[in-house]
């Protein structure tokens, strides 16, 4: 009997996409950007925001290459921030921020 051994490298898509600030005053720009690792092939990012009191996220890029995205908030509080990467086979990672915006 004969025996062969493989060696099977398994690459997960990482998401390390970041965000310029967790602290801005009202009316200062926030630049979110995309950024991932592993996977396969090309990757398109998703970026939304929901402030704490809005009933769904505001999508302020659809899945799109372009990998950054300048935002202003427009209220003072707390918003969930999330960009999403998908990989060429559609595997999705997601990473989350948290953003205080205050008045000042």
């Amino acid at each position: 009997m004969a025996t062969k051994t493989f060696t099977l490298t398994v690459t997960g898509l990482t998401n390390s996409s970041t965000i310029s600030a967790t602290s801005v005053g009202k009316g200062t720009a926030v630049t979110l950007t995309g950024a991932a690792s592993g996977g396969s092939g090309t990757y398109q990012y998703y970026m939304t925001a929901q402030h704490s009191t809005a009933s769904s996220a505001t999508v302020l890029q659809g899945y799109s290459a372009t990998s950054t995205k300048t935002w202003t908030p427009s209220s003072t509080g707390t918003y969930t921030v999330q960009i999403k990467v998908k990989d060429s086979s559609g595997t999705v990672a997601i990473k989350t921020f948290t953003l205080t915006v205050t008045s000042s």
